[in-house]
């Protein structure tokens, strides 16, 4: 469990609209293989950190920006990052199992390998993102955009356990469908 703590500046920053206190910057910090599952984590910059291998499962972590972050191994299960911005991060073999990403930036991020299964993408960015071998069971990608600029050689759609690959163009043509359902 985690013992994450804001600072008063940052709660400040959050009550009154940034007009007082001061946004928490944890930019280039490690995180590495840290346990901060059931954190609320509201609108930090973590640019560039280094979070290999961490636990942010049932998390908040809404309005956050993980620029340039690497993520690589990290377990975010049944958590929120709405709003957050993951752009030209690495997420490489993270399992994203159950989690809310609604209006999510992923642009450029490479998210190879990674567990997309019964995910809420709802709006999110995917533009030139890296999506080979991901696995999105049960995903909802309502409104998700960039998909026709996704970089993948497949894509895994089973569900129960059932492995169903969708390789080049045909697994981005599912992918742009599952973005014109509606939710």
């Amino acid at each position: 469990m985690s013992d994450f703590k804001m600072p008063i500046e940052h709660e400040l920053w959050l009550k009154t609209d940034g007009k007082e206190g001061q946004q928490f910057n944890l930019a280039g910090k490690d995180f590495s293989n840290k346990d901060l599952t059931n954190s609320i984590i509201i609108d930090v910059i973590f640019d560039g950190v280094n979070m290999d291998y961490a636990d942010l499962s049932y998390s908040n972590l809404g309005y956050c920006s993980f620029k340039y972050a690497s993520l690589i191994n990290s377990i975010i299960v049944k958590a929120e990052a709405n709003d957050t911005v993951f752009e030209r991060a690495k997420l490489n073999n993270c399992n994203f199992f159950r989690t809310t990403f609604i209006r999510t930036n992923f642009s450029q991020a490479d998210l190879r390998n990674t567990n997309f299964s019964g995910t809420l993408l709802k709006e999110a960015d995917f533009s030139n993102a890296i999506l080979d071998k991901c696995l999105f069971a049960e995903a909802s990608l309502s409104g998700a955009r960039g998909l026709e600029t996704v970089k993948l050689k497949w894509i895994d759609i089973g569900q129960n356990g059932c492995i169903k690959k969708l390789y080049g163009i045909e697994a981005i043509r599912w992918l742009q469908r599952e973005a014109e359902k509606p939710l």
